[in-house]
């Protein structure tokens, strides 16, 4: 055993740095020997950067590839957003404060005397997940493999990376010492998490009628916005990005049949949302947009486990508990467990699919044909539609692919080729055979259009808040019932409507009324049906007047005592994390208050403007850089 683990030492040391490295970089282990990098910190303070707090940094390294990540990871849902995008939506300035908030710590820990005995190091890096085995104990052997294939290996960095690790722990735990939960609180949450409620409630949302004038000016304001789009043809190869199917989707129904627990093994394999219940899905019916890879679940028997369904990048097996009608639509609704599996490509065979386009672009460019150069890779050339950025459907493109690969047009005119096009399912090499330019419309052509813009302007306007605002005030002084909002203001011409039973555990957002359930329940909570409240704030201008139908408190026969205990401990457990999260941030809030951070609006800029990686951010680690002034840019803050 000793000689075949020193005999493939190296691929062994390789393989436990792999596992190792993530973890210390997560607890910030790495963070400044990677400063250091093997250029030394000197060579790396000149590098441009984006924010400076502190003594410390971001780099644009770090926020290029902080923006790549959450851009790779909206990619596997939709089309991928440009740097562009990702600052429109505001994505852009958090990701900028998740750096800010963590060169701050950085700057914290870096003040701190730390210190911990070489043997107390030892122990911890003994700890790792990497060094124990499916039972949580220490797997010596592991360890000595380690050990033994490192004799080149700076065990300084090492422990200095181990001890910046606990230094981070600590310096985090000292934060959030204060954050605190009253059982009070957590006896009300659970309440209102359960408690099942209905309401009637009238909507305030004065009708809008732009005149003339107003259209025209929305018209005026910006005529291309209504114009037909640029158009055009274009060839094109397709690379497929989407995995191979793995042997486990099949295993695991094979389980299921089997008569293995379907929620256990959910609990173990699923990458769904609800994987922690078990892929418990509550109750399902038929309804509007509902998905494709959805519907097998309505046809399955009880007690059933369908065949693997393919949809949104990932393979979804279903298991029928148990059937109802649903006494409003008489259609048959299910309750069901999931189990998704979404598998992915790993690094090296993305990277392969990846240089395999760009060798099919490089071969076309050169010699202009593009069926030529796709023939070598045994790849047909397709022909598109004419298509425009505002196209959904694109014969030969899925669906999923078509915002991407229509934008991947952008400036590519006719008889040029368009960079390697990157979406969801696919990597596209093109060439455009056709560009058709964009159409002026008149405003007689495009009016109903313009009236809704106009519309919609109006209702996001201040003045149409603050006339709501003016109007609720006005009615919560006049009416006790949702009636008397009807007598009162016939102009409105309000309809009074009623929810559903609902559970904000089971709704956070009550639908139809986009408010957030646990606001109803604290609104109700000691009130007896019939009881009339609002104005209540909707997520936008509108505003909601409510009248309590029911609130049924927890079922006790559903929630006994040791059951209604464990879920509080679990509440109990959240929300102390929430606290405790809390603190650090307020924490972090005020260092920013008492002395802002320095922002780089140029460099930001920069970085926005182009979606391509530098060289040193294909490897390299990154600097800590002086940062030229600037003037800060706002966002929502988190780590």
């Amino acid at each position: 055993m000793v000689r075949l683990l020193r005999k493939y030492k190296k691929w062994i040391f390789w393989g436990l740095v792999i596992l190792v490295v993530p973890t210390f970089v997560v607890w910030g282990g790495y963070r400044k020997s990677a400063r250091m990098g093997r250029r030394g910190r000197a060579e790396v303070t000149g590098e441009a950067a984006v924010a400076r707090v502190g003594t410390g940094a971001v780099t644009a390294e770090q926020f290029r590839r902080s923006l790549n990540a959450e851009a790779d990871r909206r990619a596997k849902y939709a089309a991928r957003p440009t740097f562009k995008e990702l600052s429109e939506d505001g994505t852009a300035s958090r990701v900028m404060d998740r750096l800010v908030d963590a060169a701050i710590l950085d700057d914290l820990q870096s003040k701190r005397k730390f210190q911990c005995r070489r043997d107390f190091l030892v122990e911890q890096l003994k700890k790792d997940p990497s060094f124990q085995r499916e039972d949580g104990q220490f797997n010596a052997d592991t360890w000595n493999a380690f050990v033994d294939s490192g004799e080149d290996r700076n065990w300084n960095a090492i422990y200095s990376s181990v001890s910046s690790q606990l230094n981070r722990q600590l310096l985090l735990q000292s934060l959030q010492a204060s954050g605190r939960v009253l059982d009070a609180d957590i006896h009300q949450e659970f309440d209102a998490n359960y408690s099942r409620i209905k309401v009637k409630y009238a909507a305030i949302e004065p009708k809008t009628e732009p005149s003339q004038d107003e259209i025209q000016a929305q018209y005026d304001a910006d005529p291309a916005v209504y114009q037909i789009p640029e158009q055009r043809i274009a060839q094109f190869v397709s690379i497929s990005l989407r995995p191979p199917r793995p042997a486990l989707v099949d295993e695991l129904v094979e389980r299921a049949r089997g008569g293995e627990d379907f929620g256990e093994l959910a609990k173990q394999y699923s990458k769904w949302f609800d994987a922690e219940k078990g892929g418990d899905m509550g109750w399902v019916g038929e309804r509007p947009g509902m998905p494709d890879y959805l519907r097998p679940i309505l046809e399955l028997p009880v007690e059933a486990v369908s065949d693997p369904t393919e949809g949104s990048g990932s393979y979804f097996i279903y298991k029928v508990e148990d059937e109802r009608t649903n006494p409003t639509t008489n259609l048959r609704e299910v309750k069901g467990r999931q189990i998704c599996i979404r598998p992915e490509l790993t690094e090296a065979e993305r990277a392969e699919r990846e240089n395999q386009a760009k060798d099919i672009l490089a071969k076309a460019k050169e010699s202009g044909d593009l069926a030529a150069a796709a023939s070598a890779s045994g790849l047909d050339v397709k022909t598109t539609d004419v298509f425009s950025v505002e196209t959904t459907e694109l014969n030969g493109v899925p669906r999923a692919d078509v915002r991407g690969f229509a934008r991947g047009f952008e400036n590519v005119a006719a008889d040029q080729f368009a960079e390697v096009i990157t979406a969801r399912e696919n990597l596209y090499v093109a060439k455009v055979t056709q560009v058709n330019p964009p159409v002026p419309q008149p405003l007689d052509a495009v009016r109903d259009r313009v009236e809704k813009d106009t519309i919609q302007k109006i209702k996001t306007s201040d003045e149409y808040a603050k006339k709501i605002e003016d109007l609720c005030q006005e009615i919560a002084a006049k009416a006790k019932t949702l009636q008397d909002i009807e007598t009162l203001h016939p102009e409105l011409g309000v309809t009074i409507n009623e929810t559903k039973e609902f559970m904000a555990k089971e709704a956070p957002v009550v639908p139809g009324l986009m408010v957030r359930a646990n606001e109803i329940y604290a609104t109700f909570r000691g009130k007896e049906p019939g009881a009339f409240a609002g104005p209540v704030k909707g997520m936008g201008p509108v505003q909601y007047f409510l009248e309590l139908v029911s609130l049924n408190p927890p079922d006790e026969t559903v929630w006994t005592p040791e059951k209604r205990a464990e879920e509080e401990k679990k509440l109990r457990e959240t929300s102390l994390q929430m606290a405790q999260y809390g603190r650090v941030m307020d924490y972090l809030q005020y260092i920013k208050d008492r002395t802002p951070p320095d922002y780089n609006n140029e460099a930001y800029a920069g970085i926005i403007g182009s979606d391509t990686p530098t060289d040193e951010e294909k490897g390299l680690p990154t600097g800590v850089p002086a940062v030229p002034r600037g003037v800060a840019f706002g966002g929502d803050s988190g780590l």
